[in-house]
């Protein structure tokens, strides 16, 4: 194992780099971001998952580089929010249950985007869908099923999927869209975009 985590009384050993708070994984770690997240599980409340952009990576969506960016975990209610630096909390309302993927509990991939899209803008969630796509993570009838859901990411990824990239096309079309400005790749101004 490549992470694990030491109590009050524990020093961590050499070759480690620490986490979080009690959590470490071992500095030659092939994979840092997997490795990292297994630490972060280990002090971790059971029912955790991890979710939005963290979840999305543990699916292997491709992500924009995301140093520095929060842990995302869900929760049921109920569950006592930990606190520590760099970790965000969403509560989890009814969703399907977490899955296990490459030892991690974290949300399924439709779940992680549908928390992400609240705070993402619309081409960062476009990519985001189609990285999904391109997986085959987000089949038509779950995709479906995030639209018609209440959760504040559900406008948005509405917005994305039916309203500003057109009707369901994929983020190519929008692009033969674009004002000639930018197909055209020459700086012009304003008056040029009417």
């Amino acid at each position: 194992m490549d992470a694990f985590s030491s109590g009050r009384s524990a020093r961590a050993p050499d070759g480690a780099t620490r986490v979080t708070r009690g959590a470490y994984r071992l500095s030659d770690s092939p994979d840092v971001r997997i490795s990292a997240l297994h630490a972060w599980q280990m002090v971790l409340p059971p029912e955790a998952a991890f979710t939005h952009l963290t979840g999305a990576g543990v699916h292997d969506i491709w992500l924009p580089p995301t140093d520095g960016l929060p842990v995302w975990i869900s929760l049921p209610y109920g569950i006592p929010r930990p606190d520590r630096p760099g970790l965000r909390v969403v509560r989890r309302h009814i969703s399907p249950a977490p899955v296990i993927v490459n030892g991690l509990r974290c949300d399924t991939a439709p779940q992680s985007l549908l928390i992400s899209a609240r705070d993402l803008h619309e081409l960062d969630l476009t990519c985001l869908i189609e990285g999904a796509r391109h997986r085959g993570l987000l089949p038509d009838e779950e995709e479906d099923r995030l639209l018609s859901e209440a959760y504040p990411g559900s406008p948005r990824l509405s917005f994305v999927r039916l309203g500003h990239w057109g009707r369901g096309e994929h983020l190519g079309g929008a692009a033969s869209r674009a004002p000639p400005v930018l197909r055209g790749g020459r700086r012009g101004s304003a008056r040029d975009l009417r």
